[in-house]
């Protein structure tokens, strides 16, 4: 469980150098400092006993480690959200990707608006707005 008042993680598993850079360079010149992880079972024991977190994982890293790597995030982090990175040759993998537990996906070239207001959006989720109740009227 995260700490009261600690932040959603936000992790980068990307095996492709230049997709990595662009993806951390558009977070942090957003605020949104991401975690950068080199190997899937870095970011397993990372995962372990938080709440929430996002994780980009790109199509490379995931023809290296498997699909299995969805599997084991989640069992790491079960509300997890997972968000596939990929390009538009293979973008039947994101229908794949959601079957097996992914939040979704972002094609090529991976637009700044695009990212963000996925993140945005899950992060929304994760902290709703709490609305106030109608008082009851006295009689």
């Amino acid at each position: 469980m995260n700490a009261p008042g600690e932040q959603t993680a936000l992790l980068v598993l990307v095996s492709e150098e230049g997709i990595r850079n662009h993806l951390g360079n558009l977070l942090r010149r957003n605020d949104i400092p991401p975690i950068i992880m080199a190997v899937p079972e870095e970011m397993y024991q990372f995962l372990k006993g938080r709440s929430d977190a996002i994780v980009f994982v790109d199509v490379e890293t995931l023809r290296i480690h498997g699909a299995s790597l969805y599997t084991k995030m989640k069992a790491a982090c079960p509300a997890c959200r997972i968000i596939l990175l990929c390009d538009q040759a293979n973008r039947d993998l994101i229908k794949q990707a959601i079957e097996q537990g992914a939040y979704g996906g972002i094609l090529e070239p991976y637009p700044e608006w695009e990212v963000l207001t996925m993140v945005r959006h899950i992060l929304a989720d994760k902290h709703p707005i709490k609305r106030r109740q109608p008082r009851k009227r006295s009689r």
